[in-house]
């Protein structure tokens, strides 16, 4: 029996108790003895999450990109080890599930990572017939989704051992590859540099020279050189930790310099920051693994020595992992039952007590840091299961949010302060006051959220820059420096002003300006504002009010323009002005402003004007007085053409404000081509004061769209009209004319011609042909020849035409003849007139007929009046019972307008199985039929006029 595979995991994990879905462990604190989300060293560290389930882990890496932690690591859930890569959001979710990177036979180990963009570069050591080699292959990552988008293969190419990969990529994208060698009988480490693909840029280059060199680590300044630090063995003085410093193209630049003297178990972390930092493990005088921290300069030389992380108790601290930032060093390492973390300075001074991250049983962390996170993922031993673990951190920021001063009394100044903190609880930071550069205040302050602080600061009079900074001697570390400091400028003033100004002023017909100065007397700087708070309403000033700043001792002068809204005579007028500082400080100020006589005035006319051939155009140019006194005017006129002009007034007399017309008559000549131009020129003259004021006025021949239409034949032949038209162009221009027809018989009217271009005074010649179809109503019928000219109709002609009259009908005879006699007979008008039909039937019996016509009963006979294409049914029954025997009826149909129609029906009684059903049409057509009790026959009997 065959047991799907999924059933027996989930089975599996029931038994185990193992969560299948992964998620924070609230009770890790009552599990394990340490707190499940704590603060510490100013990080708020969220809660365990376990990220894998299945197999045995080992010897994760983990590396930041693009807002998420990337992580790789061995794993022998299908029975041998393979690389396996996952894809986390700062909080532990997993964004790319367990994913298979490598499907070999054989066994997959010592992974390590690096990331750029949007891809992930993987090396590791595989074990290929009969040695270990170093693989590379490349992930991409896109639509929360991992493809190998560059296959595992090879980068070392010898047959030698090769192990112990360590990855990083520049700021160029290349990937530089240190690893271990085994050659000649011993250990040596090489380095290569590779493309994105993971080709080879040269050959592996040898980094060590002597004794057996193991375990590399490296790190990339921001140039791209490598900073390269691994363990040596020689026989004097045994152990030791080693560095070499290459360029971007694997040149040695530093001599190998020996930086330490370490243990057997040495295990190392390098990092690039200003400096080379380097972390590892060692054991001094027989005693505990301690961690250990060294700084290089550029060069390899030993800033500082080996300084003791972690205090010698006699617990082993190893597999030290490390991230150095700014002024930190972060570093996580494992203890016999748990892994611990610590930050540090970059002095290796210690700045929190080592923190428990783990539960226990947990052992190689790997770090990285992202924006406002870190990651730390470890290795937890879980029901005879290594699985991989992880917690992370977020990193506080400290912000000042707000600084504000304000002055208080004297010499003293009001300080409020607004700083913030990103973490939920308390942090503790110092905090620095300067006046002008020079420190005021330190002191110290716990931030939860927001908080107010609020100084007191007692300074000299004048202007001051106050700046406050947050954590200035770094014992915090965040995510955002930037914004730990603010900075205002604050004044301590004085208030005092005087006004300058002239009490008088004169004004022209140009208007007049008016100054008034400012004279900050007081010792602070001041606001002033200057506004207009009384003016005649004859004038008009701008601005109505201005602000300015003055220092002390300066003079500043607004200027103010005043004008006249509306013609005003002699007088004298006075301003007054308000000036106010912010200081509160009020003084007014008044100017006589004398105003003089004013000449000036204006023309208004129509600068274009269109006329119309044999017309006249009146015209008028309006003259305003916009001067304070009486003026008289005079005009002179001339043009450009010979068009006829008279004026009906040569002066005119204004007082101020007053408007009056020149009247003009223009009269246009006729037969003019349309654009034809004049142009009129006037001068307009002050007698008061030699001036004078010019009209030009443009007039425009307009064009004229005229169009006359006449009918000049008309004829009918076989059922058509064909009439003859002349469209004849009365315009002044020449003319593009499109013809339209309407009316009753516009569908079956057709244009010889349905536009044409007419020259001015031109005509163009148009047939008409009207087909008249039969099934068009007898009658008199209008067909509209239209004329137009773009959207313009310019004329109509309606021609009338007669549609002579069609005389047509159809009848249908049925007869039954059983017991008694019965005639249907269907009437169907198919003329183009009305038809008045008269029925009587006929047989050679003296007998009395019914006839129905629209349930109306008639003896004997009967008129049916049928519009054209209208039909009726008539039913001819006898009244009486007759004997048996055959009988020959004939049923007389007489057109008013058609003539006479006869239909002869044979008729048996008694005989029921047999009927016999005649019609006769004129003697022409007979038809009998046999055995049939009912037959429909149509006849068409059709005569035209």
């Amino acid at each position: 029996m065959k047991i799907h595979i999924s059933i027996i995991i989930l089975v599996a994990l029931m038994l185990l108790n193992i969560p299948t879905l992964t998620g924070h462990d609230t009770n890790l604190s009552e599990k394990y003895g340490f707190r499940s989300e704590m603060v510490e060293g100013n990080l708020l560290w969220y809660p365990q999450v376990q990220l894998t389930w299945l197999g045995n882990a080992e010897h994760p890496r983990v590396a930041w990109t693009n807002g998420t932690y990337n992580v790789v690591w061995q794993d022998d859930r299908n029975g041998n080890w393979d690389i396996y890569y996952l894809r986390l959001t700062p909080w532990g979710f997993k964004v790319v599930n367990d994913t298979r990177i490598t499907s070999y036979s054989g066994n997959d180990t010592n992974p390590d990572l690096a990331s750029y963009g949007s891809h992930i570069f993987v090396v590791w050591q595989r074990y290929v017939p009969s040695h270990w080699t170093i693989y590379f292959a490349r992930l991409l990552y896109s639509n929360r989704n991992i493809t190998i988008d560059v296959p595992p293969k090879a980068i070392s190419t010898t047959t030698n051992n090769c192990t112990n990969p360590q990855i990083a990529i520049d700021t160029e994208g290349f990937v530089h590859v240190v690893w271990q060698e085994y050659t000649n009988n011993k250990w040596t480490i090489m380095y290569d540099k590779l493309d994105s693909s993971g080709n080879p840029v040269f050959a592996p280059i040898m980094v060590s020279s002597t004794g057996n060199s193991t375990d590399p680590a490296l790190a990339l300044t921001p140039a791209n050189g490598v900073e390269i630090v691994w363990k040596s063995y020689s026989t004097t003085p045994g152990y030791s930790l080693m560095y070499r410093g290459l360029d971007c193209c694997g040149y040695h630049i530093t001599p190998l310099r020996r930086i330490s003297v370490v243990s057997p178990q040495t295990q190392i972390t390098v990092s690039y920051n200003s400096n080379v930092q380097v972390v590892f493990s060692g054991k001094r005088e027989n005693k505990s693994y301690e961690i250990i921290y060294t700084e290089l300069n550029s060069t390899g030389i030993t800033l500082i020595d080996d300084t003791n992380l972690t205090a010698i108790d006699g617990i082993n601290s190893s597999a030290p992992s490390m991230v150095s930032l700014k002024n930190r060093l972060f570093v996580a390492w494992q203890e016999p039952k748990s892994v611990k973390f610590g930050e540090y300075s970059l002095t290796g001074k210690r700045l929190i007590s080592p923190v428990v991250i783990s539960a226990e049983n947990a052992s190689s962390p790997t770090l990285a840091i992202g924006n406002r996170t870190l990651g730390l993922i470890w290795l937890q031993k879980n029901n005879n299961h290594t699985v991989l673990s992880m917690r992370s951190a977020k990193i506080p920021d400290l912000m000042v949010e707000k600084i504000e001063g304000t002055q208080t009394t004297g010499n003293m100044l009001s300080i409020n302060v607004t700083v913030k903190d990103s973490l939920p609880e308390n942090i503790t930071s110092t905090y620095t006051i300067k006046i002008d550069g020079a420190p005021a205040i330190n002191g110290q302050v716990n931030i939860s959220d927001e908080k107010i602080l609020n100084f007191l600061l007692k300074t000299t009079p004048g202007a001051h820059k106050i700046q406050f900074t947050i954590n200035p001697d770094e014992k915090v570390y965040e995510t955002n420096y930037s914004n730990n400091a603010k900075e205002i400028s604050v004044f301590l003033k004085e208030y005092s002003f005087e006004i300058i100004a002239d009490s008088d002023c004169y004004m022209t017909d140009n208007g007049t300006n008016i100054s008034i100065g400012i004279l900050n007397n007081g010792n602070w700087e001041d606001n002033y504002t200057i506004k207009v708070v009384n003016i005649s309403t004859m004038l008009s000033i701008t601005p109505q009010n201005m602000k300015f700043s003055l220092t002390p001792g300066a003079l500043k002068y607004g200027n103010f323009t005043v004008t006249a809204v509306q013609n005003i005579l002699y007088g004298n007028y006075t301003v007054r002005f308000n000036v106010s500082s912010d200081s509160g400080i009020y003084k007014n100020v008044s100017i006589q402003i004398h105003v003089l006589p004013r000449v000036s005035f204006t023309l208004h006319y129509l600068e274009m004007q269109y006329v119309s051939p044999d017309s006249q155009l009146k015209l008028n140019i309006d003259v305003t007085n916009n001067g304070n006194c009486n003026d008289s005017y005079l005009i002179n006129l001339y043009t450009t053409a010979p068009w006829p002009i008279t004026i009906t007034n040569n002066s005119l007399f204004l007082t101020p404000e007053n408007t009056s017309s020149f009247s003009i008559t223009v009269s246009i000549p006729s037969g003019l081509p349309a654009y034809t131009k004049d142009i009129l020129m006037a001068t307009v003259y002050s007698t008061v004061e030699n001036r004078s004021e010019n009209a030009t006025i443009l007039l425009i021949v307009e064009p004229v769209h005229k169009a006359a239409v006449y009918i000049t034949a008309s004829e009918y032949l076989a059922g058509a009209y064909k009439i003859s038209l002349s469209v004849i162009n009365q315009g002044n221009i020449a003319d593009f004319y499109s013809f339209y027809v309407a009316g009753t018989l516009a569908n079956y009217t057709v244009l010889s011609n349905y536009s044409a271009l007419v020259p001015r005074n031109g005509c163009v010649n148009i047939t008409m042909t009207i087909n008249i179809p039969h099934t068009i109503q007898a009658g008199s019928k209008t067909v509209t020849f239209t004329v137009t000219s773009g959207n313009n109709t310019l004329t109509e002609k309606t021609v009338t035409v007669s549609v002579p009259p069609v005389y047509r009908y159809c009848a249908t005879a049925r007869s039954i003849s059983i017991k008694t006699i019965e005639i249907q007979l269907l009437l169907n008008n198919t003329g183009n007139t009305v038809e008045t039909i008269f029925i009587k039937p006929e047989i050679n019996k003296n007998i009395t007929w019914l006839i129905t016509v629209s349930d109306k009963i008639y003896t004997n006979e009967t008129y049916v009046v049928l519009k054209p294409g209208e039909n009726i049914t008539v039913v001819i029954t006898t009244k009486d019972k007759l004997p048996d025997g055959e009988y020959k009826v004939s049923v007389l149909l007489t057109s008013v307008t058609a003539g006479n129609i006869t239909l002869k029906v044979n008729a048996q009684i008694g005989a029921p199985n047999k009927g016999i059903f005649d019609i006769i049409l004129d003697n022409i057509l007979y038809i009998a039929i046999a055995a049939v009790a009912a037959v429909l026959v149509v006849i068409y009997f059709l005569r035209r006029e």
